[in-house]
């Protein structure tokens, strides 16, 4: 079953629960004014709310994913290790890496201009004051402008920014 039929059928239940438990309210209610105690009532809310629970239980279960065809998660074994081809480059995945260095910096997701300016001066050594902090990232803005735009409150994970000569 598909999981917008098992939605669809988990809203009707609890439609369903919803309407009788408002129809059993006024119910005893007016047993409960006449004088009779009944137990009843609360061993039928106990239920009511078991039944929800269980349900919700149930439906619980593990994440539903994909996994990649087999090829690109295992691993061949050789008789012969000299038979196998080496090469000195490494392929992840099938996008090509920068490599980070002092003259750039690869935005990371929760990065800001400031947090990137304060993260270079404190590798530097020392608390950097807030100044020091405002003309780094003002550098970093406008040697970068045309990568950032106009806001530069606006930058996004993965561009890579040249870093002003220090």
């Amino acid at each position: 079953m598909d999981p917008a039929s098992v939605f669809v059928l988990y809203l009707v239940a609890i439609l369903c629960l919803w309407f009788v438990g408002s129809l059993v309210h006024p119910v005893l209610s007016a047993l409960s004014i006449a004088g009779v105690m009944l137990p009843v009532g609360r061993r039928f809310t106990a239920l009511v709310i078991s039944i929800a629970l269980v349900s919700g239980a149930a439906r619980a279960g593990p994440a539903q994913g994909t996994v990649g065809p087999p090829s690109h998660r295992m691993v061949q074994m050789v008789e012969d290790a000299s038979a196998v081809e080496t090469s000195s480059t490494v392929s992840v995945g099938h996008r090509p890496m920068a490599i980070p260095s002092r003259a750039t910096h690869i935005v990371e997701s929760g990065d800001s201009l400031w947090r990137i300016a304060r993260g270079i001066l404190s590798d530097d050594g020392g608390t950097p004051s807030g100044s020091d902090i405002s003309d780094l990232w003002r550098s970093i803005y406008q040697l970068n402008r045309d990568l950032i735009g106009d806001d530069p409150n606006l930058i996004h994970p993965g561009q890579v920014f040249r870093l002003p000569g220090r």
